[in-house]
């Protein structure tokens, strides 16, 4: 594998607030969130809204997928339990002809929830024999793939299904025995398809030397693949667990967009389609000591371009401007605790295109679906001409 190191671009984001947001807060469930990922049922206009939220009841983590219909206001919200015991890592879900696929770690082996029309779960049994402490999913043109952070050997693997969900297999292995995940002190490894009917895939992972780490590979390419990785940013070397290091990723219209916690630091890394190994990267600010949570978890949005809002300690808006900008009017700032987001074009309160996050509730125990409106002429005037679906929550 190549390994190189990449010049980047470090820009410190502005302190001047991008005017006032309007964030509109909808309370869904009364039990304090360990993990959440959010989702839709579907990828079109209306469609109801999925989080999948982990939960501890004293004694065991409980893994519930939570309903929200429109508006989204809170009314009409229901809930199940999917499992429980010795459940974490909630993956990202994929979604394929409105079946989905959420990956989680149970017992340290990696777990399929699936859910058409009813919730079932199964152990993928190739990652019985190892100690998996990270999972994902993404949707390309070839089938579903799920990642997880191999433990025992210090690699990620690649499972294959192309059942829509009902059975994986193995498919390829990378990573040289050198990846340190979460529970190695590294950040949390993300996985994202270029697109629904593209078959490339970009993962990104830290190295046990600190150096952050993109691999690109194709889905169209028979197992074992071809992993082709490039190193790009040099952070600290990886020694035993301090605290979680939290990332996201999601697509973009140019390109893929992570964001992670780097040696306490919120940075942002924007990977162009044209050079899916090479990005530019932004330390944005600090992920600061939490007031509820002994953790930061980190939420990106992609709208048009290669423009994104990432939250974690702080709100930033990235590509509005010739510089990252802060939004100060962020409710969850220096809360911590978990986080996932999307984004919605058509609103059905009428909001044209708005972030939609899962968070936890500032206060008391629990969980609310968090909007944010502000589309005002200055700051997203004719920037949203975007390929992405209507609802862009995978």
């Amino acid at each position: 594998m190549i390994k190189r190191l990449i010049a980047i671009s470090l820009l410190s984001a502005g302190s001047v607030a991008a005017g006032p947001a309007a964030w509109v807060s909808a309370p869904l469930f009364d039990m304090e969130p360990l993990e959440l990922k959010l989702g839709t049922f579907t990828d079109t206009p209306g469609a109801n809204v999925l989080v999948m939220a982990l939960t501890n009841d004293g004694t065991n983590n409980n893994l519930y997928a939570i309903d929200v219909p429109p508006p989204y206001d809170g009314t009409g919200v229901s809930s199940g339990m999917l499992d429980s015991g010795a459940v974490f890592a909630l993956g990202d879900m994929c979604l394929v002809d409105e079946i989905i696929i959420e990956p989680y770690i149970k017992d340290f082996d990696i777990k399929i929830g699936r859910y058409n029309g009813a919730w079932s779960n199964f152990t993928i049994p190739q990652s019985v024999a190892h100690s998996f402490t990270t999972t994902d999913c993404v949707l390309t043109a070839d089938g579903l793939f799920v990642s997880g952070q191999d433990f025992d050997d210090g690699n990620i693997v690649v499972f294959r299904s192309t059942d829509r969900g009902l059975s994986f297999d193995w498919y390829g292995t990378f990573g040289d025995g050198e990846i340190g995940g979460p529970f190695g002190g590294g950040v949390k490894n993300q996985l994202v398809s270029h697109g629904r009917t593209s078959s490339d895939v970009t993962s990104l992972q830290q190295r046990t030397d600190g150096h952050m780490q993109a691999t690109h590979f194709r889905t169209d390419l028979p197992s074992p693949g071809m992993f082709m990785s490039e190193t790009f940013l040099p952070l600290l070397a990886l020694t035993t667990f301090i605290d979680l290091r939290e990332s996201s990723a999601s697509l973009g219209d140019s390109g893929i967009n992570f964001v992670f916690n780097g040696d306490g630091q919120t940075i942002v890394a924007q990977f162009p389609f044209t050079t899916p190994l090479v990005p530019e990267t932004w330390v944005l600010g600090p992920v600061n000591s939490s007031s509820k949570y002994s953790f930061q978890d980190a939420a990106v949005v992609s709208f048009g371009g290669l423009r994104i809002h990432a939250a974690q300690s702080s709100y930033y808006r990235v590509g509005d401007g010739p510089a990252p900008v802060v939004e100060n009017n962020y409710p969850n700032a220096n809360i911590g605790g978990p986080a996932d987001g999307c984004r919605i074009d058509d609103h059905p309160a009428g909001y044209d295109t708005v972030a939609m996050y899962a968070l936890p509730r500032v206060g008391s125990p629990g969980i609310d679906l968090m909007t944010f409106t502000d589309l005002s002429d200055q700051i997203f005037a004719g920037k949203f001409e975007t390929t992405l679906p209507t609802y862009y929550c995978f």
